[in-house]
């Protein structure tokens, strides 16, 4: 068994007896060709043929980055389709599709296509072309039509002799008297039943006593022709479902109908959510007659059953059946919004790994239902676009912009459709971020202004609190400072006030900076001390909270407040080393500046005072940092800043000892000899970027002054 190989492959939870052919000749297959099919009429076993041979292929090891297990059941859109293979290959990689998948040896197995293949001829085709520039993928489609141009496989009919094997493994244990195989009864029962598979186990379980296979056979022979719509099952297995729905109370009734729209089936918290407490009672009476089944914790109906209850004759159950269904989609957008307005982006992401098949039929039916005249279509539209929303802010934070692209399309197209100003204003400030990264800014700019008039007209304040932000952000990143300070201005207080406090803790940092260019000290600082209180309140950008530490220093210096700015120095090295060591190199290069300046205060006494402050902090920092911080990837830079640190503590030290502790002229003498060489040695192991040679030299100037 090749465990280490990686899969989503269920166990297969019903076998037919005699199929130990079909799966090695599907197996061979899968090995052997790039793309093929496998095909066979509804109830006929597909899925758990296909289930049988890919878990034959994971114990050999044929696939060794993976076996995918895609069910597409309610799929209609290219867009969920994309969704359903990134989130199993890609999620976690800041690469494209195709990066992700050009050097992996997987099999993808694309099960029940027939409603995607219905909705959206040939997209499923031209998504496999796309993924063929990868030779280690293979791709087997499972619906009830052939794929074109692909070689495949047909379920095989079952013989007699298997079908009354299949009849008697699923009798009731309560059932002592076994039919043989030429039981004139069954015969008839199983040719009336056309030898399905799934018809022949529904009619065992129908067998329970007091009901023998005699009333089996009468009750086939008396039902009405199938109703119109129902040509997608094959008739016998028609007729049986017919009877085992006729077996149901209502309570259990409603639930399989409620199962429906969850083609990877439902959890007991969903059931309890949407069914109530009951749902255990009534699943315990549906499960016996084969219609519902339990797996992992999940209770789903047959793909087949599905089918039927599509052409069930009471419409409005099913209709309210999916409506409940997208009460699951909106508790599922609202879970994704808290996750992600929480920063936590890998929880969210797993939510809806775990989720997808069902949210993704869930969506389809929303969006669909966005094109029926007559409905009510204003939560409809804002359902499609915050789900779009959510999925474009999931995809482009994991660098996924292609797949973040996709979900955009779809989300701009819904509100197209319809005369909806607010959701219009919020695609084009998603819109503006995604051209923002992407690197297309003329069009990112275009967006943000358009959104940004939009909601002032609605008068939306945390329209014009991201709009704003965002387009202050690009002025000020084109250097129109007056211009990114009204769009702080008037966005800085709704940021404030709508739980975007990341958004405010930045937008407090570049208007303190802008402050901070024209001079206004007060004002610079009182920005820089607000971004500095609402960094505390969560994990934002480290950069951005690096840079107000960092403005909080210069504007506390620029007014002569030394010794409390040497203390917000202190903090940024010490926040720098904690987050990120790259962030705390960025500091260093200060250092031997404000040195300089210290060096250059007329007050000898208050000058060689800030030296000492300025050399403790640095201290502190590296004594209150280990070797490796829990977490950390990067030893090698890790070390390499602490070496860099150490080496800079070291030169302020040789400094102060040569300016201020040194009493004898000899130790005087031996500490400037040990700066030159400190300061050398420094700037060997920096590149000379920090010009710690050039200091050395003006420390000691001053120190042939004292």
């Amino acid at each position: 068994m090749n465990v280490s190989t990686p899969h989503n492959l269920l166990p297969v939870s019903r076998h037919f007896d005699g199929q130990d052919e079909a799966q090695q000749a599907l197996f061979s297959q899968l090995s052997e060709q790039r793309v093929s099919y496998l095909t066979g009429p509804a109830g006929s076993g597909k899925t758990e043929l296909a289930l049988a041979a890919a878990h034959q292929a994971h114990s050999a090891g044929l696939f060794t980055d993976g076996i995918l297990h895609l069910s597409l059941a309610g799929a209609n859109a290219p867009s969920t389709v994309l969704g359903e293979l990134t989130f199993h290959v890609g999620y976690d990689r800041s690469r494209s599709l195709e990066d992700a998948v050009a050097d992996r040896n997987i099999l993808i197995m694309w099960d029940h296509t027939d409603d995607f293949s219905t909705h959206q001829p040939g997209q499923l085709t031209e998504l496999i072309d796309h993924l063929k520039a990868a030779p280690g993928i293979h791709h087997l489609v499972i619906g009830r039509k052939p794929m074109a141009d692909a070689p495949g496989m047909t379920i095989p009919t079952l013989t007699g002799a298997q079908a009354t094997a299949l009849f008697n493994a699923h009798l009731p244990d309560s059932v002592s008297n076994r039919p043989a195989a030429d039981d004139p009864v069954l015969v008839s029962v199983l040719e009336r039943l056309e030898y399905n598979p799934l018809a022949v186990m529904l009619a065992a379980h129908w067998c329970q006593p007091p009901r023998w296979l005699e009333q089996l056979e009468e009750a086939l022979r008396d039902l009405e022709a199938p109703q119109s719509g129902s040509g997608r099952l094959p008739q016998g297995l028609y007729g049986m479902l017919t009877l085992a729905f006729a077996d149901l109370t209502d309570e259990a009734t409603r639930l399989t109908h409620l199962l429906h729209p969850f083609p990877a089936g439902a959890s007991g918290e969903t059931l309890s959510a949407l069914f109530g407490e009951e749902w255990q009672e009534a699943a315990n009476k549906a499960i016996p007659t084969g219609l519902i089944t339990t797996l992992g914790g999940y209770q789903a109906v047959l793909p087949a059953v599905a089918t039927y209850l599509d052409d069930d004759a009471n419409p409005r159950r099913r209709e309210v059946a999916w409506e409940q269904a997208g009460v699951f989609l909106q508790q599922m957008v609202q879970e994704c919004h808290n996750q992600a307005n929480a920063n936590n982006l890998a929880p969210a992401m797993r939510y809806l790994i775990k989720e997808w098949p069902n949210l993704r039929a869930a969506f389809c039916w929303v969006a669909q239902r966005s094109h029926q005249e007559g409905m009510d279509l204003e939560d409809d539209c804002a359902l499609v676009v915050d789900f779009c929303m959510a999925l474009f802010h999931l995809f482009t934070n994991k660098g996924m912009f292609e797949e973040g692209r996709a979900w955009m399309s779809t989300a701009k197209r819904a509100v197209d459709q319809l005369d909806h100003p607010h959701e219009s204003a919020l695609v084009r400030d998603y819109l503006g971020v995604f051209l923002t990264q992407t690197g297309d800014r003329e069009l990112a700019y275009q967006q943000f202004s358009e959104a940004f008039t939009a909601f002032r007209t609605l008068k939306e304040p945390s329209g014009i609190g991201s709009a704003g932000y965002h387009l202050g952000l690009m002025e000020y990143e084109e250097g129109n400072l007056e211009a990114a300070k009204e769009c702080f201005e008037e966005a800085l207080p709704i940021l404030r006030s709508v739980n975007s406090r990341g958004f405010a803790a930045q937008a407090h940092t570049y208007m303190g900076e802008i402050l901070l260019q024209e001079g206004d000290l007060e004002s610079a600082q009182q920005h820089f001390t607000d971004a500095r209180e609402l960094f505390e309140e969560g994990t934002y950008d480290p950069n951005l909270r690096i840079r107000a530490l960092m403005g909080h220093f210069h504007s506390q210096w620029q007014v002569g407040a030394y010794a409390e700015a040497l203390s917000s120095l202190g903090q940024a090295m010490d926040y720098g080393f904690s987050a990120d060591v790259r962030l705390s190199m960025q500091v260093v290069p200060t250092i031997l500046k404000i040195a300089h300046q210290i060096l250059a205060l007329p007050d000898s006494v208050e000058s060689d005072r800030l030296l000492v402050q300025l050399t403790s902090e640095m201290t502190r920092v590296l004594h209150t940092r280990s070797t490796y911080p829990e977490g950390l990837t990067d030893t090698k830079g890790y070390e390499m800043a602490l070496h860099v640190m150490q080496r800079l503590v070291h030169l302020l030290n040789l400094t102060v000892t040569s300016l201020v502790a040194a009493t004898a002229e000899d130790d005087r003498t031996t500490a400037r000899d040990q700066l030159v060489k400190a300061a050398t040695e420094l700037d060997t192991v920096t590149g000379g970027i920090m010009g710690a040679a050039e200091w050395a030299k003006v420390v000691l100037a001053k120190a042939t002054s004292h």
